[in-house]
């Protein structure tokens, strides 16, 4: 399916001098390789965004020219109101956004709603009036903001679970190969006592994006089964920082803006959600609860 992408003008594509941000082009290359038709539109207008299209020679790269609308009358406000964002401002650059987007492309096209899921798990989404119901829904309606998931699944030990020293620097010793294949891959060795995990999630294709403040800290590494949120009360929740066939498995990691994270440790349709998806894109079901109902 083609994905449609509309892109914003003003300090989107150009800066405040209607110059040319870096790397425009060859993000917009990169969303056209991938099959994406691309609207350009404007609160200036239709012939504005056209004009500055050609102003910088972008004219192949656009499908149409559009003005940003100030209000949306359809029939179908849900659909709409679920529409997944990239915020320019937080985007590195354009090789980042173009990244996401892709991604974010190659996910709606295998995206689930509360309807897909368990039937178990919508009955806690029923109670409307509850605050913590409505965060989780909220969160969850507009995941692709929110969470970042790896691309792939692999578990980098079985060994390690996390170090209780929070405070050490130095909790392991990666083996040689790995701590190679690490440096290689443009990371930093992180020998603190959720490193292994970070590093995991990293190495399999994960974002972790910055935090606004203070911004030299990443979005928190969350294990989705964190011995909270059972199922039932006969059935405990492993805790994955401390099972070693856990704790670096990257099925059951996920980057999440530190709001979320809050309410995913304490809500539960939104921790079960999390471990819906995981199973969904991994297979990762360590609990054994969702059986066949992928």
């Amino acid at each position: 399916m083609t994905t449609r992408i509309s892109v914003d003008v003003d300090l989107t594509i150009i800066d405040e001098n209607q110059a040319l941000l870096p790397g425009v082009v060859e993000g917009l290359r990169a969303l056209k390789g991938k099959g994406c038709a691309l609207t350009l539109w404007s609160y200036g207008g239709k012939a504005y965004a056209r004009l500055i299209a050609k102003m910088h020679k972008l004219e192949d790269f656009f499908d149409e020219y559009a003005t940003k609308p100030d209000l949306v009358i359809d029939d179908d406000f849900e659909a709409l109101s679920h529409l997944p964002t990239i915020d320019a401002r937080v985007a590195k650059d354009w090789s980042q956004i173009s990244e996401r987007a892709i991604n974010l492309a190659n996910d709606l096209d295998d995206r689930s709603g509360l309807q897909d899921v368990p039937a178990w798990i919508r009955r806690l989404s029923h109670d409307r009036f509850d605050v913590g119901v409505q965060s989780a829904i909220a969160i969850w309606c507009h995941r692709e903001a929110y969470f970042r998931w790896p691309r792939f699944r692999r578990n980098i030990s079985s060994n390690w679970v996390r170090h209780p020293a929070a405070r050490q620097k130095e909790c392991f010793v990666y083996p040689q190969e790995l701590e190679d294949e690490i440096r290689r891959a443009g990371l930093r060795v992180d020998r603190r006592s959720n490193g292994p995990a970070i590093i995991s999630f990293l190495l399999s294709g994960g974002e972790r994006p910055k935090r606004p403040y203070p911004s030299r800290w990443g979005w928190a590494i969350h294990h989705i089964y964190d011995g909270r949120n059972p199922r039932t009360w006969r059935k405990p929740v492993p805790r994955a920082e401390d099972e070693p066939a856990l704790f670096t498995d990257s099925g059951g990691l996920v980057a999440g803006h530190p709001v979320a994270y809050y309410i995913a440790t304490r809500e539960p349709l939104l921790a079960w959600l999390l471990r819906w998806e995981a199973f969904r894109r991994f297979n990762f079901d360590p609990m054994g609860v969702f059986g066949d109902a992928k």
